[in-house]
């Protein structure tokens, strides 16, 4: 967890919903990718807090109870309302070649961007295909 402001900051992550399992009040990370991230690069461990995402309605502080090699199993401590941010964010960019807008794309609504602006800059290496918007 990272304190900024006065607020802390907690690492979120996105499962499956099939492997949240709200009766039992608990849910598994399987994916080798987010294990690893959670493993190698936070260095979290058991007894840890995340944020778990499922869907919409399935928002969850959940502790680390196990880490093993193919999955991280948490106990889901608290559900959490569906967040929005304080402010609405608007991008406005310059278009990239090739597929680097779809991950553009995807990478800023994962950051919580509301509105995107494609925009022709003179250093644009083409333009928007009109038939394409």
């Amino acid at each position: 967890m990272e304190r900024l402001s006065g607020e802390t900051r907690m690492n979120r992550f996105y499962i499956e919903r099939s492997a949240l399992n709200s009766r039992e009040q608990r849910a598994y990370i399987r994916d080798r990718a987010e294990i690893t991230h959670i493993t190698k690069a936070l260095r979290l461990r058991e007894g840890d807090q995340i944020e778990i995402c499922a869907g919409l309605d399935d928002n969850y502080i959940a502790s680390i109870i196990s880490v093993a090699k193919g999955e991280v199993a948490l106990r889901l401590d608290e559900k959490i309302d569906h967040r929005e941010l304080a402010v609405t964010v608007d991008l406005f960019q310059g278009i990239p070649k090739g597929h680097k807008w779809d991950y553009l794309i995807q990478k800023s609504v994962e950051g919580g961007v509301h509105d995107i602006y494609p925009i022709q800059m003179s250093a644009s290496p083409f333009g928007l295909d009109q038939r394409a918007v």
